[in-house]
C-alpha cells in the first residue's frame, strides 16, 4: 500500500514520536519504518494498520488525515 510520507511524519511528528519509538510501537524494525516514512517500500495493508494504531487513529481516520495531508500538500505547491 503506497502511502503519503509527507502525512505520516506529520503524524509522527503531531503525536510525539521518533521514528525508533514508532517503529517499536508498530512492531517493525527501525530500518524497515525508515524505509516506509521516506517512500522507499509500500507497507502492508497490515502493518498500515499497525501504524495508525501505534498514532492512536483508526484506519479510517489514518486514511482520511493522510489524504487531507496530500491535498494540503498539492494546493500549496
Amino acid at each position: 500500500m503506497q502511502l503519503n510520507t509527507e502525512a505520516l511524519k506529520a503524524l509522527r511528528l503531531a503525536g510525539g514520536h521518533t521514528q525508533a519509538s514508532l517503529a517499536e510501537r508498530t512492531g517493525i524494525s527501525e530500518n524497515a519504518y525508515l524505509a516506509i516514512e521516506q517512500g522507499k517500500a509500500h507497507p502492508r495493508v497490515s502493518t498500515v494498520n499497525k501504524l495508525a494504531a501505534a498514532l492512536g487513529l483508526t484506519l479510517d481516520e489514518f486514511r482520511s488525515r493522510t489524504q487531507t495531508e496530500l491535498v494540503q500538500t498539492k494546493a500549496a505547491s
